[in-house]
């Protein structure tokens, strides 16, 4: 898919190559913020990572390759 993206690239304008460029930068900003917003809908998820903080100091690990609480 990439390869055929930078095939037609190569014939398109300077104007339009900006358009291009314009419209990736859009998406690309929609993606980070749609990934932001799940982050921000986990609940407790501030004390989550300040717990799982508090445990990796520690030392309280769990091997995740071996372990039934996950």
């Amino acid at each position: 898919m990439k390869q055929k993206i930078q095939q037609y690239l190569q014939t398109l304008s300077l104007e339009n190559l900006k358009n291009i460029l314009e419209f990736a930068a859009c998406l690309s900003d929609k993606e980070s913020e749609q990934a932001t917003q799940e982050i921000r809908e986990i609940s407790n998820i501030i004390e989550k990572l300040k717990e799982a903080e508090m445990d990796l100091q520690s030392g309280h690990l769990i091997d995740w390759k071996n372990s039934d609480d996950l």
